[in-house]
């Protein structure tokens, strides 16, 4: 079964697309469709992830799922790497506040740390092909 469709394509862009929005001080959580929803802070939410069990840590491995399906397609679909590079590139803001909302814990400040490394070594990747191209 060949997962590299349109369609799954399009449902990690618009979750990296979704990243990018976080600010500092709300959280992600993906939903039962596979799309990831930004909560704000407060008692509410806080009430809603501890009943449910979500936490910071699912967040995080939802987050390298989304990032390795990305890597995937960006490896096998040559044609489709500048269009996944610009969503790299956006999502890296809401990565940066995500590491706002969560600095006092280091363990997911490091997986976000190793998270942004990898996205910025595509995006060069991406960046010295095209120079590449350029050139010949």
């Amino acid at each position: 079964m060949n997962f590299e469709t349109q369609e799954n394509l399009d449902k990690i862009l618009i979750n990296l697309d979704v990243i990018s929005e976080v600010k500092e001080g709300q959280k992600l959580h993906l939903l039962k469709s596979g799309f990831f929803e930004i909560q704000d802070p407060g008692f509410l939410v806080s009430g809603i992830r501890f009943f449910y069990n979500l936490n910071r840590q699912q967040t995080i491995e939802q987050i390298k799922m989304i990032i390795q399906i990305s890597e995937i397609f960006f490896e096998k679909q040559k044609e489709k790497r500048e269009l996944i590079s610009l969503h790299f590139e956006k999502s890296l803001i809401g990565l940066k506040n995500l590491k706002l909302t969560y600095k006092t814990d280091v363990l997911f400040v490091a997986n976000i740390n190793l998270i942004i490394k990898k996205i910025k070594i595509k995006f060069l990747q991406n960046k010295i092909e095209n120079l590449k191209k350029i050139k010949n």
